[in-house]
């Protein structure tokens, strides 16, 4: 009897730890998730606006994002690696080392975001070498250019966006994200169409819109960042291990030393994430080498895939938090708990999304495509978009735990493999030699990402196979 009782006791102990950690997740995850969708939901609303002008101006909003994300998103994601850093630091009860990491970051994001202009610069000036149409390149062209005064500022926010994700404080996020679109969606409709003594400027208003709520989105973020004793909140995402702050101070002036530390962890992440927004923009410029209406059903499909993506990846950055706290205490058991209960939490959650574009393709097409033609072509990339959708965001999810075990180079390693020798070679391969067009583009791309969830996931449970130790 006795060892009945103790059974039970250990299976409601281990109940209450599983739901512990949906809970958990799910609180940070939400605003996480949604600050991440919100993100993407600016690059949305200029589709949306602009797609009203003509399709020339929105296949050069397509094109210029994607050139403006190719280099931004290395930046960004490099600059991710304050997360690890400072969740294991909150973990382990060190809240002045947590603090001296967001501190370096800053340095880091600022000087990175203005070197990332150079290359950004040389590539909008060599579109017309790619075979692309002069009157798009010329409207790609200057959309980065409006945009590109903003790219300290995208580094800048995603360094004060790992900090507060690891202090388990994802609504200032948030906050700052909502505030940001609230400025965009208004700025974007005043550039692109006019408004009073403001003339139409079509893509180029879109880019100046979004480059300016960026620098808003950044102001509003720092007014908490810069406070001097932000705490986690037991309410908002629990549980969040106790901090009482702790001498020394924070190293506030810039560090090499420590600036390397972040580099060498975070390169690889912008390297990963640079290898996934550069197969995407090779497959916008074959697109743009086929046709205006083809580049545009890309960039359609691409901007929606984009949204749903977001979602993901909010989850797996709070899964990479959480897995920071756990290795920051110790505790193995918390960890194999998060990465079961993240990988579930992704397929659930992306599987609406997988229905809708496979189901529904002409609502989001027709909502977003300026004409029957790019609609009519952008409907089968919906539905090739919507069957990658669960291992999307499998992926994301694994790359985010792997992150917060301080594993930075698998997740690069699994990510070109699946897109540079399946992806590219395979879509090429059917655009072109079999005569299908931009879907066959799109076929090779949902291999590749077919192959690289799994992949991901099996990295994940190998490593935590036995304890880790602190980056």
């Amino acid at each position: 009897m006795h060892m009945d009782m103790r059974k039970q006791r250990g299976r409601r102990e281990s109940l209450r730890l599983w739901n512990q950690e949906f809970w958990g997740l799910f609180y940070m995850a939400t605003p996480l998730a949604l600050a991440q969708a919100g993100l993407a939901f600016m690059g949305l609303v200029d589709m949306l606006v602009v797609s009203q002008v003509s399709d020339l101006d929105q296949a050069a909003v397509g094109l210029g994002n994607a050139l403006f994300f190719t280099f931004a998103v290395f930046g960004m994601a490099t600059m991710m690696a304050v997360d690890p850093l400072v969740s294991q630091a909150i973990g382990a009860k060190e809240p002045s080392t947590a603090r001296t990491h967001f501190w370096q970051g800053l340095s880091v994001s600022l000087v990175g975001g203005l070197l990332l202009c150079l290359p950004l610069l040389a590539c909008i000036y060599s579109l017309e070498r790619f075979n692309i149409e002069p009157e798009l390149a010329k409207l790609s062209r200057n959309y980065v250019l409006a945009r590109l005064w903003s790219l300290p500022a995208m580094l800048l926010f995603s360094n004060c966006r790992a900090y507060f994700q690891g202090l388990g404080l994802p609504r200032r996020i948030l906050q700052a994200t909502l505030v940001s679109n609230l400025f965009n969606v208004v700025a974007v409709l005043a550039l692109v169409h006019g408004f009073g003594p403001i003339p139409p400027m079509g893509a180029t208003g879109a880019g100046l819109a979004t480059g300016l709520c960026t620098w808003i989105g950044l102001w509003a973020i720092l007014r908490h960042g810069l406070q001097k004793k932000p705490s986690p909140s037991q309410k908002q995402v629990p549980p969040v291990p106790p901090v009482q702050p702790v001498p020394p101070p924070p190293r506030r002036r810039p560090s090499w030393a420590s600036a390397k530390g972040i580099l060498k962890l975070g390169i690889p992440i912008g390297l990963q994430a640079a290898a996934e927004c550069t197969v995407f923009t090779l497959v916008g410029m074959l697109a743009g080498t086929m046709s205006q209406t083809a580049a545009a059903a890309h960039q359609v499909a691409m901007t929606w895939m984009s949204f749903s993506f977001c979602f993901a990846l909010g989850l797996g950055n709070a899964a990479s938090v959480r897995i920071g706290w756990a290795i920051g205490r110790n505790d193995l058991g918390a960890l194999r708990r998060t990465g079961a209960v993240a990988m579930a939490s992704a397929l659930t959650l992306m599987a609406p999304w997988a229905a809708f574009f496979s189901l529904f393709p002409h609502w989001p097409a027709g909502l977003t495509a300026h004409s029957t033609e790019t609609m009519a072509l952008a409907m089968p990339l919906f539905v090739i978009g919507g069957l990658f959708q669960l291992m999307d965001g499998l992926s994301a999810v694994s790359s985010g735990l792997l992150r917060g075990t301080g594993d930075t180079r698998s997740a690069f390693y699994v990510t070109t493999l699946g897109y540079y020798a399946i992806a590219t070679p395979l879509g090429a391969y059917l655009a072109f030699s079999k005569n299908m067009g931009v879907h066959g583009l799109w076929w090779g791309l949902a291999a590749g990402v077919m192959l690289m969830g799994p992949a991901l996931a099996l990295r994940f449970f190998w490593r935590t196979s036995k304890p880790l130790a602190r980056i």
